[in-house]
């Protein structure tokens, strides 16, 4: 039935104050369940007294729709911290703007929220709460980089609030981050004892799977995940370039193959004589175990088939995981007492920081070395390290002074008058 002219249907999700009235209690529902109970359509007739156009019906809507979305902010602002940070998880997710990888490390960052923040309203949230909550997780033994996560995901969080008008500022800004004191373990590169160990090592071992990893992780500094996701279609051993296209996500138990970390981790590392000879050995085992199940180079489909597979794998296309890598590393670590330069066990990550820390102390052009760790920016392989820093700060100087005696005036030696030198 059509409308009369001050009639008016305004097909709007506002709260639903039977849910919002609600009496506190154990509720068994889901939290998706309990977030959609939270809307329900309303419908308004207006008086037609008061409006009595078209024109008028119209400006009497937005004025109520207005009404309501205030309402609405409202009642989000009620609504206890870790469920906004919960709701504002799941938005993000369902909008495909995050990878699989990126929504489990939130989710693991809010439980961290749960104890100090499972009832406290989103508007009741101070600097001060933030900062106790910062110093408990401090106090409970949690690692920096756990607890600094944690503080960006609700920083985050607040942000948006900030902007939907649910809080007037945002409480976290001023909260700083444990600092790297605290406990953080520090980037490190491996001894020189270490590294004369395991280079001798790894030139009397085989071509596995594991001994091609952290020949890989030393000689080009790529990113575990990266080694893990490389396939063979990305190993050109003519060109002498590797393609670093894919790196492995981790969401909860699975692991999945996915984009690299951001967009300067897409890119080309430069293969050297010493490295080629690894790859092309690692190839060339991995042709035998092909050739030995039946798949041989020159069958139809071969090559296609065989740039699928990963270079850290099996030939049944399976690839390493990350976790597993670690762990071989560890024991491979503590049996060759592999440490770094403050005596530390070495991880597999600090092969990594090995080879940026020898390129740079080596002379190496930073922009050269930041571009093959896929660092968008020069200062952020500078920041990581230091001691590399102090080392070419160290050489600049002593350029510097050279350069500077090629333009002092030459010593002047007096002379006798008989002519010879005094």
């Amino acid at each position: 039935m059509a409308l009369k002219p001050w009639e008016g249907i305004l097909k709007h999700k506002v709260p639903n104050p039977a849910f919002v009235d609600k009496p506190e209690g154990e509720d068994t529902r889901r939290p998706e369940q309990r977030r959609r109970e939270v809307w329900r359509q309303r419908t308004r007739v207006f008086d037609p007294e008061t409006v009595r156009t078209k024109t008028q019906a119209i400006q009497a809507l937005a004025a109520w729709k207005a009404e309501e979305e205030r309402d609405a902010r409202a009642v989000d602002a009620l609504m206890p911290v870790a469920e906004y940070v919960a709701r504002y998880i799941d938005s993000r997710e369902a909008a495909g703007e995050l990878e699989a990888s990126t929504v489990c490390d939130y989710r693991k960052s809010a439980r961290r929220l749960d104890r100090a923040f499972s009832k406290l309203p989103m508007r009741n949230l101070d600097r001060k709460g933030v900062r106790a909550w910062k110093d408990g997780l401090v106090s409970d033994g949690l690692a920096p980089s756990t607890v600094t996560k944690a503080l960006r995901l609700l920083r985050m969080v607040c942000e948006q609030a900030v902007m939907d008008g649910d809080l007037p500022d945002n409480p976290c800004r001023g909260v700083r981050a444990p600092s790297l004191g605290s406990g953080k373990r520090a980037r490190n590169a491996l001894s020189d004892a270490s590294m004369d160990r395991l280079m001798e090592t790894l030139a009397e071992a085989g071509s596995s799977a594991f001994t091609t990893a952290v020949q890989l992780a030393v000689r080009t500094g790529m990113r575990q995940g990266e080694i893990c996701a490389l396939r063979w279609r990305d190993v050109d051993l003519t060109g002498g370039r590797i393609h670093v296209t894919h790196a492995i996500g981790q969401d909860g138990g699975r692991f999945y193959v996915k984009a690299p970390k951001n967009e300067g981790s897409t890119r080309s590392i430069a293969i050297p004589p010493d490295l080629g000879g690894v790859l092309s050995a690692r190839r060339e085992a991995v042709e035998a175990a092909l050739a030995a199940g039946g798949m041989r180079r020159g069958q139809r489909g071969y090559e296609a088939a065989f740039g699928a597979l990963f270079v850290v794998g099996g030939i049944d296309g399976s690839f390493y995981t990350p976790t597993i890598l670690s762990r071989e590393w560890k024991a491979l670590a503590v049996a060759l007492g592999i440490v770094d330069t403050e005596g530390r066990r070495a991880t597999f990550h600090d092969l990594r920081h090995t080879f940026a820390t020898v390129a740079i102390a080596a002379g190496e052009d930073v922009a050269g070395v930041a571009g093959n760790l896929g660092h968008s920016q020069i200062s952020t392989t500078l920041n990581m390290y230091t001691t590399s820093k102090e080392r070419s700060k160290a050489s600049a100087m002593g350029a510097v002074e050279r350069a500077l005696r090629g333009h002092a005036p030459a010593d002047v030696v007096p002379l006798r008058r008989d002519g010879t030198q005094g």
